[in-house]
Formats: structure tokens, C-alpha cells, sequence
């Protein structure tokens, strides 16, 4: 198709002998001030008058009515008859145009008359053409045509352009899940269709303007007008155009274009025309100042391009909501006031229990959905992959459009349920008030996987609120449970990716064992993020205890805040690691508090604890707060047990371990103790420690050896506090080698060996200036050494 648009160019172009006797030489009335240009391309035949065949090249940079993007147009204009004054003229008219957006084809074929009127000193004209134009998606077709009148000073036209065969072609459509969703029988319908189409526009334009300057080698002339176009599925589009030109000389002209409709709102365009031989033919004829009848020989100004709407038709879909994992529609239960009958949204069950008896529900892969805020007693054991929803808080489904909102959730209306929930494979269990009965966990899971508990309330409990064993994959989000008489949260022999993040765990009355329990058992990713812990009651254990037995597992505990009143937590967050795997631990950003009370003796609390026992690891320890309130005279706010004959990593850094009163917090704020293994390397950073009655303390034992970088620390004391570092190194073989530098310091660095035991330390005789000016005490093997680590 481009080539034959090519071809028939060519053929416009060299077509000029077939009228050659169209106006006879002796007739043609020629100013004798003007010689023709083109005498080298068409010798002395005068096959032609004072009009002469021209050729050009235009660029239209930018966006215009109906376009996006430049267009290049290759043009060719024939003069046909010429009156013998030269005061009419009738002309073919084509090109080929060329858009920058696709690089398709169009073109434009013309033909016109045009009449100069002395009297008036104007020239008027008429044409018609055919257009066409392959838009990207479609080839379109239209015949246009319009007025002119020409003058030295004004001028004004009208264009009209009429599609014709095809106008308007679908050329693409999807489905996306925007727009309404609602219920239906048993299932969930919505998605928005979108339909693509491209449509050539029937419409015109007209502009009137004037010369506005005149110099030696160039002329501009201003010109305003209005369009209007339409199309089958698209806004009307009324507009106001201007327009400057300026021709540089008989060769070239400018043209820059602001337009704007509500269809295709603002759009400029920048236009470069270059012609040879030039309009009006004229060897010596004028550069600037072109009269009227010079003009005979132009080209009609028009829009070469279709004006072509790219559509976007939106309409209500209907479609199937599904499970992108299995292909199947979503299966809907619902459960609400006043039914009874066959759980389908016009007539849904009364209650929970009927909706569970139902054979459809026990075959699995359903959604129960209960909109009701009553209060039921029962105990519920979940079919694989089937979804237990309250309309309380907004629900949400992976459906083929994506995440998806559900139809009436988000009311705040939440069932409340006295029982318990066995999940299965695939379960879902979210927005229910469940509270424990028969001395059994209120949700329990075993030996499955894929399993969601969220935005559930759990409450006296009289065992466990959540108990998952054996299971993998795993999420507790969002839930809050109070009064829980053994761990709130237990997951036990599990592995798989385990999220357990933002819960709210409360003991008012009833002391928990652990508020988080987790034991790892097979590789894993575990998160423990954003939970809200709190125990008022004496003899509670921790906020979050996780231990691993195999596999490789990387843990992340973040962001958590626990808290104690009356020394009611045993420890904060306690990790241990039995795993002859690797183990990547990142305990941080976590608020750890435990308030002072009147018990006496005080117990003892350990807001953090480490301990590998086995395998390889790495453990980031960073931007902790612990703080507690007055004389916890035991314990150690971070404490470290690397007893491993692996390789281990262990970085503390930026943490805070203070006292709001400014009195004695614990035993030793940070301590670290290396009984296994000889590559062990411990970083402690720009942390702010104390009062304590230690603020550090590391102990190596039985052979370990470890090198220990202990710098930019703040140490806080008081009276109470005996020392700032107590390093011992005890044992045949045992070692530490450590660098001390720019701590801030006040209470003295003891360092102590017994049994063959060694420390070693960079720069020993400058360790008091590098460090404050503290007190050094050393006792046994303490010797300098160059570099702990090379």
C-alpha cells in the first residue's frame, strides 16, 4: 500500500507533458519585470504559463486536531489550465504524508481552481480532495474540500472533511476489575469492559486573518478561527484555533498553531514548508509581499491528516470473580439476619452452624460470609481452601483482576462466636469475636499449610488464643487477644514463611506464658513485626520467644513494643537457635519496657536474649529502646550466648538501654558470652548504655576464642554502677581480641584472665586517652597487639 502511494506520486509528478497544449505559449500574458525560475527543468516548451509545477517538503512538528505526534508530507502541485492573462488557474494537488507516531501512510489528491478578480484585487478559489490515512489500528478515507478568498491584506477559508466507506473500527477491548461488584445467587460479579476504537471525524474549519508585517525578505500574517468535528462515540469537539505565518521567501514559510476543544484539549503545532520552485514561479518575482495573484499557485491550507478519535469505551462487564489460582469462581456462603434458606445472597442462612451443615460448605473451596453482629455458639472445622469472612472489616480477594474489595464489607459489624475454629489447607479465618471454650486453643491448625488468621478478636481463652503445629506458611495479622491463659500466639514445628505482625496482645487479669511463640522446624522466613504487647500481671514470660530445631531461617523481629507493669514479663524477645543450619536474625527498631513495682525480691529481666547452640549465624541488633524504671538489680538488657562451633557475626549497634529516673537499671546492659568455637566476631557501635552496675561485660570460656570491636559508645552511670567494661578470658586456649576506641566513658575497663586465658588489645597504652580518659584495671594475660582485625 506504501508503495503504491509512492508510485502514484511519481506519476502526478512526471505527468506534466499530457498538457503541454493546455495554454499556447504566444497567448500568455507574461509581466515582462519576471522571467520564469524553472526555465532549467522545463527549458524554453512553455508547456506551462506563468504558473509552473513545484515541489515540496513540509514538517509539522507536535500534536494537532485528530493527530499526535509530527507528520511529514511530500508534495507535488500541477498546474492544469491557465487563463491567457494568467488570472485563473485550475491545478492538481497531492502528497504523501508520513507520521512520526506509527510511520503509516496517508495522503492527500486533489484537484482546484482558482480566479484573481482585478477589480477587487482579490483571488478566490475552490477545491476537492481525497484523503486517506492508516491511523495504527485503521485505514480510513474521506473526501474534503473548501472556500477561499485571497486578498493582499486579508484573507478567509473554510475547509470541510467528510469520512467515507469505513468510520469507525474496534480494534482491541479488556477486561479490568474497576467499576461495581455485586452478589448473585452464589457468586460475585464485576469488572469493566473497555472497548477500543479509532474513528475518522466528519467536521470543518475556517480562519480568517490579515498581514500584520511586511519586510524585505519576509511577511507575517495572524489568523483566528473555530472548528468542529464528530464522531459515533465521541464528545463533539468545538474549538478555537490561531495561526501565524510567516514566509522567510517564496520558498519557505512557517507556521506555529495553537489549538484547543474538549476532545482533544490544548495542542501546538510548529510547521516548516520548503517548495522549489517556489509559489509563485517567479525567477525575480517578490520574496515578501506575495500579492493575490501571485498566490494562484499555492497550495490550499487545510488539515492533511484525518482527524482520527482514539476511544475508550467503558461498560459494565458481568464477569465471573475468580480464584486466579484454581480458575474457579469464587463460591459464596453468605450468612445474615432473617435468612433460611439456601446461603444464596437473596436468601442467605441464619447462622453460622446451618451455613457449616451445608454440603456445599463441607466439600470445601467456599467463602462463608456472615454480615451479621450476633452472637452464636459453636465449633467449626474448616474444609480445605475454604474462606470463613465477617463484613466487619473490609475483606479482600486475589481475584484475575488483582486484589479486590468484597460488596458490604467494611461495616464494622463483627459476629461473635463462642467455640472454636480448626482450619485446614488454604484457610482464611477474618473478622470474628471468638472466645475460647472447653479448655481448647480458640483457632487451631495441624499439619497443614497456607493458612490466614486476621482482624479477629480472641478472649478467655482458657488455652491457647492461636495454636498452629506442623504447618507451613503462615499469617497472623492484625488481631487482638486478651486474657489468654497459656501463649496468646503459638506456632510450633513449622516452617515455610511465617508472618506474625500487627496484633495487639493484652494480660489484664490472666498472666500469658509467652505472648509470641514460635519454633522453627525446617527452613523458614519468619517476620515479627509491629505487635503490641502488654502484661499486668506478675509471672508472665515473654513478649515474643522463638526457637529454631533445623533448617536455615532468617528472622526478622521489628518494630514491636512490649511492655510490663509491676515486672510482670520474665524477658522481652528470646532467640534460640538449635538449627546446625544458618541462621540470619534481625532484632530491631523494638521498644522493650518493664515497670517497677513493689515485689520484692525484684525478679530478674532480660529484655533481650540471643543464644546459638549450633550452626552458623548472623544477628543484627540495632535501634532498640530498652528502658525499665528503678533497680533491676538482675539480668542484662541485651545478652549474647554464641555457643557454636560455627561461624557467627554479631553487630549492636545504635541502641539504647536507659532509665527514665536515671537510676539502676540492670545487672549488665550489654553481655556477651563465647563458650564454643574460635571464629566469632562482635561489633558494638554508637550505642547508649547505662546506668547499670555493668554497663558491658564479655566473658570467652573453655578454649573459645572471638575478636570483639567495642567503639563510639556513650556509657552512662551513677553511683551504683562499678564499671563500664568487665572482660574476662578464662580457660586454657581461650582468647579475645578486642578494639577499644572513641567510647564515652566514666567508670573503669577491667579486663581479667585465669587459667591460661588471653586478652589481647590494639593500642593497650593508649586505651584511657582513646577512650575518655577512664580508668584501665587489668589482671593475668592482657597484652597489646598491632591489629584485631587486619
Amino acid at each position: 500500500m506504501k508503495r503504491s502511494y509512492i508510485i502514484l506520486l511519481i506519476m502526478l509528478s512526471v505527468s506534466s507533458p499530457l498538457f503541454a497544449e493546455t495554454v499556447s505559449p504566444s497567448s500568455v500574458s507574461q509581466d515582462e519585470n519576471y522571467s520564469a525560475d524553472v526555465s532549467e527543468l522545463f527549458g524554453d516548451s512553455a508547456w506551462f504559463g506563468r504558473y509552473r509545477p513545484h515541489f515540496g517538503y513540509r514538517y509539522e512538528a507536535g500534536d494537532t486536531i485528530g493527530r499526535i505526534g509530527g507528520l511529514s508530507s511530500f508534495d507535488g502541485f500541477l498546474p492544469l489550465f491557465e487563463a491567457e492573462d494568467s488570472n485563473w488557474l485550475t491545478f492538481i494537488d497531492a502528497r504523501l504524508l508520513l507520521d512520526d507516531e506509527n510511520h503509516n501512510l496517508g495522503s492527500n489528491i486533489g484537484v482546484g481552481a482558482r480566479q484573481y478578480i482585478p477589480e477587487t484585487g482579490h483571488t478566490i478559489g475552490a477545491y476537492l480532495y481525497h484523503d486517506t490515512r492508516d491511523a495504527g489500528y485503521a485505514n480510513f478515507s474521506q473526501v474534503s474540500g473548501g472556500f477561499e478568498a485571497l486578498g493582499d491584506l486579508w484573507e478567509a477559508r473554510l475547509n470541510w472533511y467528510v469520512p467515507t466507506g469505513t468510520r469507525r473500527k474496534q480494534w482491541a477491548s479488556n477486561v479490568t476489575g474497576s467499576g461495581n461488584y455485586y452478589y448473585s445467587g452464589h457468586y460475585l460479579y464485576g469488572g469493566t469492559l473497555t472497548r477500543y476504537y479509532q474513528a475518522a471525524m466528519t467536521g470543518f474549519d475556517m480562519e480568517a486573518g490579515r498581514k500584520v508585517f511586511t519586510g524585505f525578505n519576509t511577511d507575517v500574517r495572524a489568523f483566528v478561527g473555530w472548528y468542529h468535528f464528530q464522531a459515533q462515540g465521541s464528545q463533539q469537539a468545538w474549538g478555537w484555533k490561531s495561526r501565524l505565518e510567516s514566509r522567510i521567501s517564496d520558498k519557505v514559510a512557517l507556521n506555529l498553531s495553537i489549538q484547543n476543544d474538549r476532545v482533544f484539549n490544548t495542542t501546538v503545532n510548529f510547521a516548516v514548508s520548503v517548495q522549489w520552485p517556489g509559489i509563485t514561479g517567479l525567477r525575480n518575482g517578490p520574496k515578501s509581499g506575495i500579492t493575490a495573484r501571485d498566490r494562484l499557485g499555492e497550495s490550499p491550507e487545510r488539515l492533511r491528516a484525518i482527524v482520527v478519535d482514539n476511544q475508550e469505551l467503558q461498560s459494565a462487564n458481568h464477569s465471573l470473580i475468580k480464584n486466579p489460582a484454581t480458575g474457579n469462581p469464587y463460591y459464596f456462603m453468605h450468612v445474615a439476619s432473617g435468612g433460611n434458606s439456601d446461603g444464596s445472597y437473596e436468601d442467605p442462612y441464619a447462622t453460622l452452624t446451618a451455613a457449616f451443615a451445608d454440603p456445599r460448605t463441607q466439600a470445601g473451596d467456599v467463602i462463608v460470609y456472615d454480615h451479621r453482629a450476633a452472637a452464636e455458639t459453636g465449633t467449626y472445622i474448616l474444609a480445605n481452601y475454604t474462606q470463613v469472612l465477617s463484613s466487619g472489616p473490609a475483606q479482600f480477594l486475589n481475584t484475575q483482576f488483582g486484589q479486590q474489595r468484597l460488596p458490604d464489607s467494611n461495616t464494622g459489624l463483627t459476629p461473635q462466636i463462642t467455640g472454636n475454629f480448626t482450619l485446614n489447607n488454604g484457610s482464611v479465618l477474618s473478622g470474628f469475636e471468638i472466645i475460647g471454650s472447653g479448655g481448647n486453643p480458640a483457632v487451631v491448625a495441624n499439619g497443614v499449610e497456607n493458612i490466614t488468621i486476621t482482624d479477629n478478636s480472641i478472649k478467655n481463652s482458657t488455652d491457647s488464643g492461636i495454636a498452629i503445629n506442623n504447618s507451613q506458611n503462615i499469617l497472623i495479622r492484625n488481631n487482638t487477644l486478651e486474657e489468654v491463659s497459656d501463649d496468646a500466639i503459638e506456632i510450633a514445628n513449622s516452617s515455610g514463611n511465617i508472618t506474625i505482625s500487627d496484633n495487639t496482645i493484652k494480660s489484664v487479669t490472666i498472666d500469658f506464658d509467652d505472648a509470641i511463640s514460635v519454633n522453627i522446624n525446617g527452613n523458614a522466613n519468619l517476620d515479627i513485626d509491629n505487635n503490641k504487647i502488654s502484661s499486668a500481671t506478675q509471672t508472665s514470660e515473654h513478649g515474643v520467644f522463638v526457637t529454631t530445631t533445623s533448617g536455615d531461617v532468617f528472622t526478622r523481629i521489628r518494630n514491636n513494643q512490649i511492655t510490663g507493669i509491676d515486672f510482670s514479663l520474665t524477658g522481652g524477645i528470646e532467640y534460640t537457635g538449635n538449627s546446625t543450619g544458618m541462621a540470619t536474625t534481625s532484632i530491631t527498631g523494638n521498644l522493650i519496657y518493664n515497670d517497677d513495682g513493689p515485689a520484692t525480691p525484684l525478679p530478674a529481666f532480660n529484655p533481650i536474649i540471643v543464644r546459638y547452640n549450633a550452626g552458623s549465624a548472623d544477628t543484627y541488633i540495632s535501634q532498640n529502646a530498652v528502658a525499665s524504671d528503678d533497680h533491676a538489680t538482675s539480668g542484662s538488657a541485651i545478652q549474647l550466648f554464641l555457643n557454636t562451633t560455627g561461624t557467627t557475626n554479631t553487630t549492636l549497634n545504635q541502641n539504647t538501654i536507659s532509665d527514665p529516673t536515671s537510676s539502676n537499671i540492670f545487672a549488665y546492659g550489654i553481655f556477651a558470652e563465647v563458650n564454643q568455637g574460635i571464629d566469632h566476631d562482635i561489633f558494638v557501635t554508637n550505642n547508649k548504655i547505662g546506668p547499670n552496675r555493668y554497663n558491658l561485660r564479655a566473658d570467652v570460656n573453655n578454649g573459645a576464642a572471638a575478636r570483639m570491636q567495642i567503639n563510639q559508645n556513650l556509657f552512662t552511670d551513677n553511683a551504683y554502677t562499678l564499671g563500664d567494661l568487665l572482660i574476662y578470658s578464662v580457660g586454657a586456649g581461650s582468647q579475645i581480641c578486642m578494639e577499644i576506641q572513641g567510647n564515652t566513658a566514666f567508670k573503669p575497663f577491667e579486663f581479667n584472665t585465669n587459667s591460661g586465658g588471653i586478652i589481647n588489645i590494639e593500642n593497650l597504652p593508649g586505651l584511657s586517652a582513646d577512650n575518655n580518659g577512664v580508668m584501665i584495671n587489668s589482671s593475668g594475660d592482657v597484652n597489646n597487639i598491632a591489629d584485631c582485625f587486619p
